[in-house]
């Protein structure tokens, strides 16, 4: 029965395998059926600020986790384009429009017999005028839909998602700019430091040491408890806190309750498995942990996000590593701290000692020189001088 268990997984690996190497799923955004009359904008330029603009995320369709990536013509900024393009009548202002493309991924959580798929869209839209660029609106929004089975495709939950995000641009192309902010296109571009300047966590050397429940706290630098005690392992990680509540109350901390942790004015993430140190480099938070590549929990956009950087949220807002799911796979990664939701943005993966030298191996086997061998010699046949026998019939 386990040879037989053993055979069926091994199959299922190997169709999964090749499933996943000829199967890329492509999100096509599709035209507009009907023109938009009241548009201030005809015409647009897009700026695509995704720190990676080839995968957009993975999802199950059938029995394989693929991924969802790029297409390679048009892209998601010429799509963007076009739709305008479409969805504008002749007759409309020629106002210019500039939409800067920020996050736009895909993601899945499956539980029980629940399946449910999420579209990140994050931008921001602006209006250029002689003076510069006036902000229209910024966009933050999940895109949550049932998928009615595991063997649904693709194609009909893109179509969900695209409802969405039609949305989201005929209403911008409708709405003026509010307030009196001019930005420069590199303001734009920059965008970001322009967000962590109004950031406390992000403008100061020494951290407030404390106990934090939420990112909200811990980016405005106010701890929701105070620490009594840390104490640490033998390898020096940190294995116990204790704290002190608002009303004068000492409590266990617990991991699923934390998002960080600051103690002697260092940062560290709260996690299944750990609290992970995190470092400040070049105005960004920057750590170095395992996640799983797949995961599987109760729905919810902060859920969902957190699937989507290799984490799960508890309830109140703790990172949980999801590497015990069944269906995960551990890896290690580099990840920054997203500055607006304070979750983990997978940077890239971190080889292990034994990948390392698997990889060097690989490579010194490449570049070895090949080794000459002799040229074999010929050995002549000895002439055989007695004369053939002829064969006798039985």
């Amino acid at each position: 029965m386990k040879k037989l268990t053993l055979l069926l997984f091994s199959c299922l690996f190997i169709i999964t395998a090749v499933h996943s190497q000829q199967n890329k799923y492509h999100f096509i955004l599709p035209l507009p059926e009907k023109k938009l009359s009241k548009s201030l904008y005809s015409n647009v330029e897009i700026i695509d600020s995704r720190y990676d603009t080839t995968n957009m995320g993975k999802m199950w369709f059938g029995i394989v986790n693929d991924n969802i990536d790029q297409p390679p013509a048009p892209s998601v900024s010429q799509q963007l384009k076009d739709f305008v393009k479409a969805a504008v009548d002749g007759n409309v202002n020629k106002g210019d429009l500039l939409i800067q493309i920020r996050f736009f991924k895909f993601t899945d959580i499956i539980e029980k017999y629940n399946h449910s798929g999420f579209c990140f869209f994050r931008a921001g839209f602006y209006v250029k005028t002689k003076d510069g660029y006036r902000k229209i609106s910024t966009i933050d929004t999940t895109l949550q839909f049932m998928v009615t089975s595991v063997n649904s495709t693709p194609q009909k939950f893109f179509r969900q998602c695209s409802q969405g995000i039609t949305e989201v641009l005929t209403e911008n192309l409708k709405r003026q700019a509010s307030g009196d902010n001019i930005y420069s296109l590199y303001d734009i571009v920059h965008i970001d430091s322009i967000e962590k300047s109004r950031i406390p966590v992000y403008n100061t050397a020494e951290y407030k040491d404390g106990i934090y429940k939420k990112y909200s706290s811990f980016k405005d630098q106010i701890p929701d408890h105070k620490i009594v005690s840390v104490d640490t392992t033998k390898d020096g990680d940190i294995d116990e806190i204790k704290g002190l509540t608002a009303k004068g109350k000492e409590i266990k901390v617990k991991k699923q309750d934390t998002y960080a942790l600051i103690y002697k004015n260092t940062i560290y993430l709260s996690t299944k498995y750990g609290y992970i140190p995190v470092v400040k480099v070049d105005n960004d938070f920057f750590l170095e942990g395992d996640m799983s590549t797949t995961g599987y929990m109760s729905a919810g956009r902060q859920t969902a996000r957190a699937i989507l950087a290799g984490f799960s949220f508890g309830a109140t807002g703790a990172l949980l590593s999801t590497l015990e799911n069944k269906q995960g796979f551990k890896k290690k990664f580099e990840m920054k701290i997203d500055h607006i939701d304070g979750l983990p943005i997978k940077m890239k993966e971190i080889e292990t000692e034994a990948e390392k030298k698997a990889k060097l191996k690989k490579e010194i086997k490449k570049t070895a020189p090949v080794k000459e061998t002799e040229a074999p010699q010929e050995i002549k046949k000895e002439e055989n001088k007695t004369e053939p026998q002829e064969l006798q019939p039985y």
